[in-house]
């Protein structure tokens, strides 16, 4: 897996996206930082993409490519969570239908009409828990500009959702949204605070397994005179120094001279005071029989 995240800031110096990925890809066997998880998409949009099998979040990816390029001008922000819900939707089908052709030869549209194929209840009830399995196995963070605003959505396990401050996918992701919900990450925080805390999720969610250590990191911005998307790239070098700079000053770190409160104080004394556990334990006789002894001696005299 890997780790996507996108946060949003809206303030009087504009509204910005704040993205960064990381270059993790790995097989069950092995991993190698090669893969940029990011991807253009038509319309000053673009997409963060996850998932145990990669290719079907380039699918996916494809399939959101071709959707925008002809649906595009289509989109308002009344409409846009039910039009993002129609690739996942094609692509689902297009697994089911892969399927049946596969077990039946046959399309998943003709299967879906039972009566005219004359098959068994029992090859029926295979057919269909094997569509039933048929899963997009990918997570996706979409960003773009509808009607002159960004906007941020997620897809994950199957359904697609406008987040309103952030998203995070990937096997990091349980980390990072931790990070982010204990900075009380939203769009009301400024866009240093914005960088800064997304690059502070993404060194965090590195202790996940799947997450790389590279780091690819952007910052969108609405520019409201052209109506379109400006893309702003946090380089390596001495964008990444100040960042860990300012990482090593604020991050969570390991604690030292921390004090018991004062009702505390005394825990260890009274552990010390009070009767060893061996001594309030009741001693055991050894001239009283168990219960299993006396019966296996009865059972020996009769």
């Amino acid at each position: 897996m890997t780790i996507c995240i996108a946060a949003l800031t809206d303030t009087h110096h504009g509204e910005h996206i704040v993205g960064c990925c990381d270059w993790r890809i790995e097989t069950y066997a092995v991993g190698a930082e090669t893969e940029l998880k990011f991807r253009w998409l038509p319309g000053s949009w673009c997409v963060m993409y996850a998932g145990d099998d990669i290719s079907h979040a380039k699918e996916l990816c494809g399939r959101y490519e071709t959707f925008l390029r002809n649906h595009k001008k289509d989109i308002t922000e009344d409409n846009l969570l039910e039009m993002l819900r129609i690739p996942p939707r094609e692509m689902r089908h297009a697994l089911a239908d892969e399927c049946t052709r596969k077990i039946m030869a046959v399309s998943y549209d003709v299967f879906l009409k039972k009566d005219s194929l004359g098959i068994s209840d029992d090859l029926r009830r295979h057919v269909e828990s094997e569509v039933e399995q048929q899963q997009v196995k990918a997570e996706l963070i979409i960003m773009g500009l509808v009607e002159h605003h960004l906007f941020i959505a997620s897809y994950a396990h199957g359904v697609v959702t406008l987040q309103d401050d952030f998203a995070a996918i990937g096997s990091g992701s349980y980390i990072a949204n931790d990070m982010l919900y204990l900075r009380s990450q939203s769009r009301s925080a400024s866009l240093a605070e914005t960088i800064y805390t997304v690059f502070e999720a993404k060194c965090f969610s590195e202790a996940a397994p799947g997450v790389g250590r590279s780091t690819h990191m952007f910052v969108m911005s609405l520019n409201q005179l052209q109506d379109k998307a400006i893309f702003t790239l946090i380089r390596e070098g001495e964008d990444f120094r100040c960042l860990s700079k300012q990482l090593k000053k604020f991050a969570p770190r390991r604690l030292k001279g921390v004090i018991l409160p004062p009702s505390a104080e005394d825990i260890d004394i009274r552990i010390k005071e009070s009767e060893p556990l061996s001594r309030r334990l009741p001693k055991a006789d050894p001239s009283r029989e168990l219960p299993l002894q006396a019966s296996s001696a009865r059972s020996g005299e009769s």
